[in-house]
């Protein structure tokens, strides 16, 4: 109940859960607020409300998402790299805050 972030990292189309990931945590001053070498399978954060860049770095694929804290209940955001290989880097999705 405390952790209105929490990130799920997985690969193929499995989902196989995965524990390597480059992860970083912005804010929309570019502020860090995470920055992780080897993240996962979960990562569950408290963050203030407000808007937050997501990085995550695995086996040279980058994935890019942009999330938006806006209450207490918080936001599930899931990473999965599944037929990226042939990109460098995922395009930018938002995810808005969501109650669950």
């Amino acid at each position: 109940g405390s952790f209105n972030l929490r990130l799920y990292l997985s690969e193929g189309k499995p989902g196989q859960s995965i524990t390597n990931a480059q992860i970083t945590v912005t804010d929309k001053n570019d502020n860090v607020k995470l920055n992780i070498a080897d993240g996962g399978p979960m990562l569950f954060l408290h963050l203030e409300n407000g808007r937050y860049k997501i990085s995550a770095q695995h086996n040279g694929i980058t994935i890019l998402r942009n999330v938006v804290i806006a209450n207490h209940r918080g936001t599930n955001v899931y990473l999965n790299w599944k037929n990226l290989e042939a990109d460098t880097e995922a395009s930018v999705d938002e995810v808005q805050s969501q109650a669950i």
